[in-house]
């Protein structure tokens, strides 16, 4: 029975309990408490008890009615935090979840330190929110971008992967990611480099190289385009501010110096490498190379002249031959393919 109707029920039998009272017993009756005298008729003496109780079991319905209302919404919010939790954890965010019923706090802290995927592109479930998010991240793995407002910080995985999903999609976005290089991270920043190195003209990368850190693999990919340019190719000032700072072994400064013998002119090959040698020792190997292409023997005879005999073997062997009258080419020596 509802409070409504009880409360309908209990006014109506106190009235006819009262009322039939009344009826047959229309005197008065005086009880003495504590030296106070009462005197009332007898349907009241009646009515009182009965509205006593009446009053006691409302108010304890009341109370275990809202008792048992706090507890089904604690239980809701426990439910909503639970399904919160497990979009948390699919969407790789760390946030604290708290929880009332002990039940939800035992099953939040278990999955607090766990990592949860989604194995299939078939994933169901009966509530339509994860549903949604499922697809998403499907969609994602699948290297496709989706439009969500997850509200995800731009360090976290997934909204990396979405973004390169666009990324790769959207040379324009690409353009845009490099424009504002610091807000994004270095991986982003590489695929969107790559994806402008591929589809936009060497012009428009140029404009944005300012806002780049380059690393070694970004900075090989770059030379290797710029390399075969007609127009728009790099200077040799401009080689030189993105070589300098990069580590590159041996091996990797000639394969430099093999990519721009053809298409630098011959001043500023021989410049850039005599200058790249000279700031760092790696270099000499592809600067003696570059010298041996124009055979600038003299120049070559004075750098033989200030290393020891265990610098540059194969440079120098080369050097006795062509003296001796043989001609070779030096990307005929193994030591150089």
């Amino acid at each position: 029975m509802g409070i409504k109707r009880y409360i309908l029920a209990s006014v109506i039998f106190i009235a006819v309990v009262t009322g039939y009272v009344f009826s047959i017993a229309q005197t008065d009756y005086q009880i003495t408490l504590f030296d106070n005298t009462f005197l009332l008729p007898v349907a009241l003496w009646v009515m009182l008890p009965l509205l006593v109780l009446f009053l006691a079991s409302v108010i304890h319905m009341v109370f275990y009615g809202l008792k048992g209302y706090f507890n089904a919404s604690s239980l809701n919010k426990d439910e909503s935090n639970m399904i919160k939790l497990l979009k948390n954890k699919l969407l790789k965010k760390d946030e604290v979840i708290k929880f009332k019923n002990p039940i939800f706090q035992e099953i939040g802290e278990v999955l607090s330190q766990v990592s949860i995927e989604i194995k299939a592109d078939s994933f169901q479930s009966r509530n339509s929110s994860i549903n949604e998010l499922a697809q998403d991240l499907i969609a994602i793995k699948n290297k496709k971008h989706v439009t969500t407002n997850y509200k995800l910080p731009t360090s976290n995985e997934i909204c990396i992967a979405n973004n390169i999903n666009r990324i790769n999609e959207q040379a324009d976005w690409a353009v845009e990611i490099l424009k504002k290089s610091t807000q994004y991270t270095q991986k982003e920043v590489a695929v969107a480099f790559t994806k402008v190195l591929n589809d936009k003209s060497m012009t428009s990368l140029k404009k944005v190289l300012p806002n780049i850190t380059l690393d070694k693999a970004m900075l090989k990919e770059l030379l290797k385009k710029d390399s075969v340019q007609d127009e728009f190719s790099l200077s040799k000032e401009e080689l030189l501010k993105y070589l300098k700072p990069v580590d590159f072994t041996k091996q990797e400064f000639l394969d430099i110096a093999k990519l721009y013998k053809r298409s630098l002119t011959p001043d500023d090959i021989i410049s850039l490498f005599d200058e790249l040698s000279n700031n760092n020792e790696l270099a000499l190997e592809a600067y003696v190379y570059i010298l041996f292409e124009y055979e600038m023997i003299d120049k070559i005879r004075d750098i033989f002249a200030s290393t020891s005999n265990d610098e540059l073997k194969a440079f120098k062997a080369l050097l006795e031959l062509k003296d001796s009258g043989k001609q070779y080419t030096l990307d005929a020596i193994c030591y150089f393919n």
